[in-house]
Formats: C-alpha cells, sequence, structure tokens
C-alpha cells in the first residue's frame, strides 16, 4: 500500500485508561460485552505494549478527504445519527454536543470554528493550539483540518489494519470517540504565549497531565514530586493540618506518580507500622504548599505545563517498535539471555516540535535524545508491509560530539568554522527500528524540519496561521530497500555526509551544546554502529551489521 507523500497527519498510542482516573478513560464507553475477545484491554498506566501489538498510528491517505458517500469500508458500516448533534470528549472526563449543520460532510476545521463559536478562546488561538483527535484502545489519530470526520471514522477498520497489527477480531469491534486535545505542532513559544488563556490552559492541563501519569512524558524524580504536589493542590484544595494531607497523599500516591516511579516515591512500611525504606512523601507536601500559595488553579496549571516543558519528550507524538537487544559479553549477560524469552527491545519513539526521544517501553528508561535537526532517517521500502515489519533508520551524532560542542562553546564563539571543524571530526551511530511507522516517522522529522527552518513557532515568531503540508513530504533518498535485488540503495558513505551536512547546514555548535543536556545516550541494551570521521564503520552489531554488508 502506497503512502501519499503530501500527508503527514500523526497518531500517538492510546491503550485502556484507569477506571478510577476519569480524566484518562478512553474510550469512554465500547456498547458491546468485550470479556469473549480475549484482548489486552488493560489500563493504560500499566500497559506495557509489545511492537507487534501496540496501539500506534500513522499518516493517512489523501482518499479520506473525499466526500462521505465515496467512501466504502471492506469490514465496518457507520449508520447515520437521526440528530445533527456532535460529541466531543476531553480528558477530564466531560463530553459536550454541539449542533453542526450538514454534519456528516463537516470537516475538522469546520467543527473547530462552532467549538471556538462556543468558548472564550479565540478563533485562531483554537485552530492553531488545539486539534480534533480520533481515539479508540487502539489507535490514536490527529484530524487534519480538511478531512471530514465522519468520512474518517467510516475509514478506521482501514487504518488499523495499516497501522497496528489488530487481528480482525480487534477490529471488528475497535469503535473510536472524538476528542480536542493539543495540537502536536504546538510550540513551546506560541504555548505560553496562549496559556493566558484561562480555559485553554486547562485542555493543555489535562492532556498534559494524562501523557505525565501514562508514562509517556519522563521526566526526573525531582520534576515528578513537583508535579504531583501541584497536582494534588488542583485536585484537593487546602488542608486543615499537614498530618491529614500527608495521610491522603500516602493512601493516593498512584495518582500523582506515574507507575515507573511510584516504587522511588513510595514508602515501604514493614508490618504496616516499621518504615524500612524512606518514600517521597515529604517532599511532595512540600511542594504542595509551595502550590497552595499560588493564587489560584489556573496558576498552579501554568506552573505544572512549565515543568512538563522541562522534558523532551513533551508534546510530542509516539510511535512504538523494537530493536536487535545487544549479544551478551559476560557470562552473568548470557546467563541472564538464556532464561529471556525476548531477544528484542521493544521501543516508544517520540517526535516533537524539536527532539527525537527513544526510550525502553518495559522500564521507561530513556535511551537516546537528539535534535531533529542532527540527525538524519530513512525507511525501507513499505511495499512488501504484508509479509514483514519495515525498518525505520536514524543516523544521530554520538556522544563524544557533543562533549566536544560544549568545549567549543567555552573556548571559541560560535560560528561555521567551529562547526566545520566539529563536523570533521564527527562520529556517528545508526541504529535501525522494526516498525509499520517507519515511513510516519521520517514524514514527521521532515515537516519538524521543514518548520524549524522556516522559524515557525520561535519567539520571533508573531504570526497565527497553519501551516499546511508541503507538496512533498520524502525524497528520494528516504525510502530505500535493502533487497539485493533493487537498485535503492543507500550508501553508507551518503549516510555520514548527511550527518555531516546537518552539523554543518542546519545548527551551530551552541544549539547542539544545549540539548547536550538530555542527549547523553544510553544504548549498550541494543544494537548500533558507530562511523569514524573517515567514514569507515568501526563496530556495527545486529540488523545493523547485515545492513552495512548489504550496501557495501
Amino acid at each position: 500500500m502506497s503512502i501519499e507523500e503530501n500527508d503527514t497527519t500523526l497518531t500517538a498510542d492510546s491503550s485502556g485508561a484507569a477506571t478510577e482516573l476519569k480524566y484518562v478513560q478512553r474510550p469512554t464507553s465500547i456498547p458491546i460485552p468485550m470479556h469473549s475477545l480475549n484482548n489486552n484491554y488493560t489500563k493504560r498506566r500499566s500497559y506495557q505494549a509489545p511492537y507487534t501489538s501496540s496501539p500506534i498510528g500513522g499518516i493517512l491517505n489523501e482518499e479520506t478527504v473525499v466526500p462521505l458517500s465515496h467512501v466504502q469500508s471492506d469490514s465496518f458500516s457507520l449508520a447515520e445519527p437521526a440528530k445533527k448533534n456532535f460529541r466531543l470528549f476531553s480528558f477530564d472526563g466531560d463530553s459536550k454536543e454541539y449542533c453542526v449543520p450538514n454534519v456528516f460532510n463537516a470537516t475538522a476545521e469546520e467543527i473547530l470554528l462552532i467549538v471556538a463559536s462556543d468558548s472564550p478562546i479565540d478563533v485562531d488561538v483554537t485552530q492553531e493550539a488545539l486539534a480534533l483527535w480520533l481515539i479508540s484502545s487502539s489507535l490514536e489519530i490527529q484530524i487534519k483540518p480538511q478531512y471530514a470526520v465522519y468520512a474518517m471514522i467510516q475509514k478506521w477498520p482501514s487504518y488499523l489494519r495499516r497501522f497496528t497489527t489488530c487481528s480482525e477480531e480487534e477490529i471488528l469491534f475497535d469503535v473510536p470517540n472524538v476528542y480536542i486535545r493539543r495540537n502536536v505542532h504546538l510550540t513551546p513559544g506560541f504555548e505560553r504565549r496562549y496559556t493566558e488563556n484561562e480555559e485553554l490552559t486547562e485542555i493543555l492541563y489535562d492532556d498534559a497531565k494524562d501523557e505525565y501519569l501514562s508514562g509517556r512524558y519522563i521526566v526526573t524524580l525531582e520534576d515528578s514530586k513537583k508535579l504531583a504536589g501541584y497536582m494534588m493542590a488542583i485536585d484537593q484544595g487546602f488542608y486543615t493540618n499537614d498530618q491529614k494531607a500527608l495521610d491522603y497523599l500516602s493512601d493516593n500516591l498512584s495518582l500523582y506518580v506515574p507507575e515507573y516511579l511510584l516504587n522511588k516515591c513510595k514508602t515501604f512500611m514493614l508490618f504496616g507500622w516499621m518504615e524500612c525504606r524512606k518514600g517521597c512523601e515529604k517532599e511532595i507536601l512540600h511542594y504542595y504548599k509551595e502550590a497552595l500559595e499560588k493564587s489560584s488553579n489556573y496558576e498552579r496549571r501554568k506552573e505544572f505545563l512549565e515543568v512538563c516543558r522541562d522534558s523532551p519528550c513533551y508534546g510530542a507524538t509516539f510511535f512504538y517498535g523494537a530493536t536487535d537487544r545487544m549479544p551478551p559479553n559476560s557470562i552473568f549477560g548470557a546467563t541472564k539471555r538464556l532464561f529471556s524469552q525476548n531477544p528484542m527491545v521493544h521501543l516508544r519513539i517520540g517526535v516533537n516540535y524539536e527532539y527525537i526521544t527513544i526510550a525502553d517501553e518495559k522500564t521507561n528508561e530513556l535511551l537516546l535524545t537528539r535534535r531533529v535537526a542532527d540527525c538524519t532517517y530513512f525507511s525501507s521500502n513499505e511495499s512488501n508491509i504484508d509479509e514483514e515489519i519495515p525498518e525505520f533508520f536514524l543516523n544521530f551524532p554520538d556522544d563524544s560530539v557533543l562533549l566536544k560542542a560544549e568545549e567549543l562553546e567555552t573556548s571559541i564563539n560560535s560560528d561555521q568554522s567551529s562547526a566545520m571543524s566539529l563536523a570533521d571530526d564527527l562520529y556517528t551511530k545508526l541504529m535501525v527500528t522494526y516498525t509499520k511507522q517507519a515511513r510516519l516517522i521520517c514524514s514527521l522529522m521532515k515537516e519538524v524540519d521543514r518548520r524549524q527552518s522556516s522559524g515557525y513557532g520561535s519567539e520571533e515568531d508573531d504570526t497565527i496561521s497553519f501551516i499546511e503540508t508541503p507538496e512533498s513530504q520524502l525524497t528520494s533518498d528516504d525510502t530505500i530497500s535493502l533487497h539485493p535485488q533493487t537498485q535503492q540503495t543507500l550508501s553508507t558513505r551518503s549516510i555520514r555526509s548527511c550527518s555531516r551536512n546537518s552539523i554543518t547546514n542546519k545548527s551551530d555548535v551552541s544549539s547542539i551544546s544545549n540539548a547536550s543536556r538530555y542527549s547523553k545516550s544510553n544504548l549498550s541494551k541494543v544494537c548500533t554502529a558507530t562511523q569514524d570521521p573517515q567514514g569507515r564503520w568501526i563496530e556495527a552489531h545486529g540488523t545493523v551489521a547485515r545492513f552495512i554488508q548489504e550496501c557495501n
């Protein structure tokens, strides 16, 4: 199945939500008994999605723009509702109906205009900061402004087949709801400006809170304490004394701290009374008191968002895949590998307005953070997508480049000559991920590059206009084939030259150094390849090694 090159609607993961947290319920209701399907509809916060069944998303075909009457689904039909009311859900657990004229052919842009007219948020700000999303337990899709929403619902089974590995039985019962949430292209510069609107701030807060508690926004333990304290102040208000607040926090810590940090935060009591491991409840209580000093929940939500922006994952669209696990280099490692049933490391790939992040889906450990502008990327051919999982190739600067960038910044002024010197000593790494969203990740990264080059979303950019997708998102070099009979191979020399050009042309030393606080990689568990400044591959493992052999 081909991909439209001028289409960059993006999607992200979603799974079942914790029933005790109404603001993350997704979907809100499925009017079908699910007990007989043997599906793994687990709570989102404890969901560990393998790359073969993880809810993932992608770019939509231009065929979704056609009128609803011309769209045919091969396994799913949507009966037209009797009323013209259109229900939108939000992440605080509420929903609202809107009267939409010609609802069956209404586009996302037209529905957003109706939403804006019924709220105190400016129309232009609404279209820039918010978007409509189709969300089910298997897939999330941000709807492009020109798409007819009902037409996309009609094509939902096709999206599931193309962008997920759901079975036909799962596809049959997967029903999406329409949500209003943060636009994936919203940058921090615009977001800070828009949070002067209290209603918009609340929507952005609910979205960020959901992502933080699900574990997709990876934050430090200290930031997590502050976020937990501010959330508690927003939800609970004032307590008469500290002990009551501390007792409540101890009993409900899981409502404010993501699961991957819960063991580090919770005090362990032996026999229910003997403290064996001190937690961080008292530190969270300190931030709770700090939050109460703010004048209103509006100010607390603004501070919550500001802390979240420190995460390189903030505002990202997430994709899921897997890569080869590094072979053991010790007897202990070999023994551990012997008892492990999975030779792959399952990954969560996030792409936002500046960074690409790669995390271990099982441990939620951040393995890699790089600026999109400093990377090159390409995907294998999607023509045989039914037979195998495509590969996503990421070529990025080694940690040594970032360390040298810091040294250069402290010794000389950042200029083109220093960037050229840095590129001449460039060590790069190549990583391969198996994912059905390989082309989608490439397309999003290219769009991020385009927006950064145009200055969109910077502090100097005062325009408020929705930038449409360029006519061509993928060049001929973006897609390769690893089959010997094809001529569309990409040489290892061109990989290095692209990375060198990305350092000298798309960034300066200062910008690389500013990103280095996030960018120390931890790739010891996955297979990669390393290339020296002369273009020689000095180390390669797993699929990357086989790819290099075929290219040579």
